[in-house]
């Protein structure tokens, strides 16, 4: 493989729909898959915003409903730049900018177009995951709901198949990875599958242990996830680039 080839093969998804349905083979050919158990729903909506070589990949568990709907919209006549952390954008920008990042504008909303350079947009499962809340009769997005499938019997398999097609080789130019999700079980979960795809030089952050480690020669970050409820907590300047 030439330097050229090489390259192209470690850029990140294009700005848009993405076309991949790697995990679908025993799901059926819709575009919505409930597990056996119907704990969780899956819907065929793969997608990623900005750069493909940034510097900073910014990364959610997966779409909620909220974006999943959205991404119905858009498909139609709807605006595909406002589908990635629709209704949270405001909290988004706060949180990267309390850790050091997107400093110099007062809105991410500026960032997450097509033609973006520094950042990229997407989540660990590309697809939306969401998992059965019996208190509301419905499938949710929060985290809480959608954790359990990294150990689900059919759904685990979807989250590394996702992170081994998406994750596992990323652009050079990439320094840092911001995850969106900050509690003890995603922490722990998160830095299980990454340290299985990057075995050979995962190594901790001593001074930020537990929520910052190193691996593929990428820093990986976890912060507060930005949605409303959620404290801001971080110190200034936790990340630097």
């Amino acid at each position: 493989m030439s330097k050229s080839e090489a390259r192209s093969a470690n850029l990140l998804p294009a700005h848009g729909l993405i076309e991949c349905r790697r995990c679908w083979g025993s799901f059926g050919t819709g575009a919505e898959y409930v597990s056996r158990d119907s704990k969780f729903k899956l819907v065929n909506d793969p997608a990623a915003w900005g750069s493909r070589e940034p510097r900073v990949l910014v990364l959610g568990m997966t779409k909620g409903n909220t974006q999943s709907n959205a991404m119905s919209a858009c498909i139609g006549e709807g605006d595909f730049d406002k589908v990635a952390y629709a209704k949270f954008r405001d909290r988004l920008t706060a949180v990267l900018q309390i850790v050091g990042l997107a400093k110099d504008t007062n809105c991410v909303d500026s960032l997450i177009v097509s033609k973006e350079m520094e950042f990229g947009w997407g989540s660990v499962i590309r697809c939306s995951l969401t998992g059965w809340d019996a208190k509301n009769n419905q499938y949710s997005g929060e985290s809480g709901k959608v954790l359990p499938a990294f150990d689900h019997l059919e759904m685990r398999a979807v989250v590394r198949n996702c992170f081994s097609q998406f994750l596992s080789a990323l652009p050079e130019r990439t320094k840092l990875v911001v995850l969106l999700g900050n509690s003890d079980g995603y922490l722990r979960k998160m830095k299980r599958i990454v340290g299985d795809f990057y075995s050979a030089d995962f190594c901790g952050e001593p001074e930020y242990e537990g929520v910052s480690y190193r691996a593929g020669g990428k820093r990986w970050v976890h912060v507060a996830h930005p949605s409303r409820g959620n404290g801001l907590t971080l110190p200034p300047s936790f990340i630097q680039i």
